[in-house]
C-alpha cells in the first residue's frame, strides 16, 4: 500500500498542476473583468459602441489584417530561403496559410500558436524542429525588441515620471537583446559556450546575412507600426484624438502584457491596460468601449481565418502545402552560400 501512493503522489500533482496551469488564464481573466467593470459601468461603456463607430472602424481592421499577414509571410519566406542548408524553401503563399492556421491557437495563448507554427514549418520545409523552432524564435526576439523599442523611445519622449525605473528596465532589456545577437554572432572562439552556441535552435539567429537580419528587423517594426495606425484608427473611429507619441508608447506597454500568458486572448488584461496607458484621452467608459471593440474584433477575424485554415494542421492541407513547396523550388532560386 505505501508504494501505491508513492506511485500515485506524483501523477495526482502531476494532474493538479495541468488543471491550474489550464484554469489559470480563465480565472486571471475572470478577475480582471469583474475588477475593471466595478470601476466603470458596462452600460456607459457599450453606449459608445454605436453601429456607426463599428462601421469606421471595420476597414481599418480588414486592412491591418490584410497587411500583416504580408508581413508575416514576408519574414517567414525570407528568413527559410536564406537558409537552404536547413529547410526547402517557403512559398509566400504557403507561409501566408501556414500563418493563418496558427491564428486560432495563437488567440488564446500565444506560446501555444507560436509551437504550431514551428510544427507546420517543419513540416512543409523538412527541417527538424529544432531548426524551425529556431526560425519562429528570431522572429520572436525581433517582436519583442521592437516592442521595447517602442516603449523606450516612446516613453522617452514623453517624460512621464512615474515610469523612469520602466523605462531603465526596458532599456537594458533592449540592450541584453543585442547583447545576446551579438554572443550568438562574434567571429571568436567562445571555447566552452560554443557548444551552446552551435545549438541548432539558434542556427538562425547566429548565421542569417546582416542584411537579411536588418530587412526582418524593419519588417517587425513595420507590424508594431500596423499595431499602432489600428489602434490610431479607432481612436479615430471613435471621434477621439491621440498624440503620435502617446499612441506609440501605449500600443508599446500593450503589445507587452498581450505577450504574456496571463489571460485567455488578452481578455481582461487588454480591457485594463489600455483604459490605464491611454487615461485622460477620454473618459475610462469610452475607453473601455474601444477597448471592447478593439479585443473583439482581432478575436473574431483571426478566429474565422483561423477556422477556415485548421485543414493546414490535418494531411490534406499538408498535401496541398506539399505541393505547393515543390513548385516554390521549381519557381525560385535559391540564395548563394556565404563564403
Amino acid at each position: 500500500m505505501p508504494s501505491a501512493k508513492r506511485k500515485s503522489g506524483p501523477g495526482t500533482i502531476g494532474r493538479a498542476e495541468r488543471i491550474v496551469r489550464n484554469t489559470l488564464p480563465f480565472a486571471v481573466s475572470a478577475i480582471l473583468l469583474v475588477f475593471i467593470f466595478d470601476r466603470i459601468d458596462l452600460r456607459l461603456a457599450l453606449d459608445h459602441v454605436t453601429a456607426e463607430v463599428v462601421l469606421r472602424f471595420v476597414p481599418v481592421i480588414a486592412l491591418f489584417t490584410a497587411v500583416t499577414i504580408a508581413i508575416d509571410a514576408q519574414c517567414l519566406h525570407r528568413l527559410v530561403g536564406a537558409r537552404p542548408e536547413d529547410a526547402a524553401p517557403l512559398p509566400r503563399r504557403v507561409a501566408a496559410r501556414i500563418k493563418i492556421a496558427c491564428y486560432l491557437v495563437g488567440v488564446l495563448n500565444h506560446l501555444l500558436g507560436a509551437g504550431g507554427l514551428a510544427l507546420l514549418l517543419r513540416r512543409r520545409t523538412g527541417a527538424s524542429i529544432a531548426i524551425a523552432t529556431g526560425f519562429v524564435l528570431l522572429i520572436a526576439l525581433l517582436d519583442v525588441g521592437s516592442v521595447l523599442l517602442a516603449i523606450s523611445v516612446g516613453g522617452s519622449l514623453l517624460q512621464i515620471d512615474d515610469v523612469g525605473l520602466q523605462i531603465g528596465v526596458v532599456t537594458t532589456l533592449v540592450a541584453a537583446l543585442v547583447t545576446g545577437f551579438l554572443f550568438l554572432r562574434a567571429p571568436v572562439d567562445l571555447g566552452d559556450l560554443e557548444v551552446v552556441r552551435a545549438l541548432p535552435l539558434f542556427n538562425a539567429a547566429r548565421l542569417v546575412p546582416l542584411p537579411l537580419l536588418a530587412e526582418l528587423t524593419l519588417l517587425r517594426l513595420g507590424m508594431v507600426a500596423c499595431f499602432a495606425s489600428l489602434v490610431g484608427g479607432l481612436f479615430l473611429a471613435f471621434g477621439v484624438a491621440i498624440p503620435l507619441v502617446r499612441l506609440v508608447f501605449g500600443v508599446g506597454v500593450m503589445l507587452a502584457v498581450a505577450a504574456l500568458p496571463f489571460a485567455v486572448a488578452g481578455i481582461g488584461t487588454g480591457q485594463v491596460v489600455f483604459v490605464a496607458v491611454f487615461s485622460g484621452l477620454a473618459r475610462d467608459a469610452e475607453l473601455l468601449a474601444m477597448s471592447i471593440v478593439l479585443t473583439t474584433s482581432i478575436i473574431v477575424t483571426r478566429s474565422g481565418l483561423g477556422l477556415l485554415f485548421t485543414s493546414e494542421f490535418g494531411r490534406g492541407g499538408a498535401a496541398a502545402s506539399g505541393d505547393e513547396a515543390v513548385e516554390g523550388r521549381r519557381d525560385e532560386t535559391r540564395p548563394v552560400h556565404p563564403t
